[in-house]
């Protein structure tokens, strides 16, 4: 599909089945163009598992934008924070296409979440919470996405089938 895709997670991280589901979407997708708000736990493993699917789907260039926080602390994946293992470094600078890091001005997180969504015509997200909730930044980005119309996928924290929710 090559599509923009964007992210919004926790800063605690996803779970296994957020980052099997994540996968699967990044399949689906195929993004020429990943976004993501540069903040500890979720975007840093959403950004380093993008790039090992594009090693794993090397057919084109493709683009990291990276809305880093204003709070450096929380920032993960900007090159001033993080070191790329030297197995990484080393695939991606021999893979046959690249992937171009695009570096955003840093932001407060709500203005930065929203030029995430602004920029994306597909939002995933991975939340802590199964339910909508009020003051929770993954939530707020979600809420965005919808009210700016835009393809969103909320990845829950865990997974119910019919046998959990079925007791009787």
């Amino acid at each position: 599909m090559n599509k923009i895709v964007g992210f919004t997670g926790i800063q605690t991280g996803m779970n296994d089945f957020q980052k099997g589901e994540f996968l699967k979407l990044l399949d689906k997708f195929r993004p020429v163009d990943f976004h993501h708000g540069d903040c500890i736990g979720s975007d840093a493993e959403a950004h380093f598992m993008f790039l090992r699917w594009h090693l794993k789907n090397n057919d084109c260039t493709r683009i990291v934008t990276i809305h880093p926080p204003v709070n450096k602390g929380k920032a993960a994946c900007t090159f001033y924070t993080v070191n790329y293992p030297d197995a990484l470094k080393q695939e991606l600078a021999t893979a046959k296409y690249k992937v171009n890091i695009q570096l955003r001005e840093p932001a407060q997180y709500l203005a930065r979440n929203q030029d995430i969504v602004r920029e994306v015509e597909v939002l995933i997200a991975t939340p802590k919470e199964v339910e909508h909730t009020l003051r929770s930044g993954t939530w707020t980005t979600i809420r965005y996405g919808w009210h700016a119309r835009k393809e969103v996928h909320i990845i829950p924290p865990l997974m119910i089938t019919n046998d959990e929710t079925n007791h009787e």
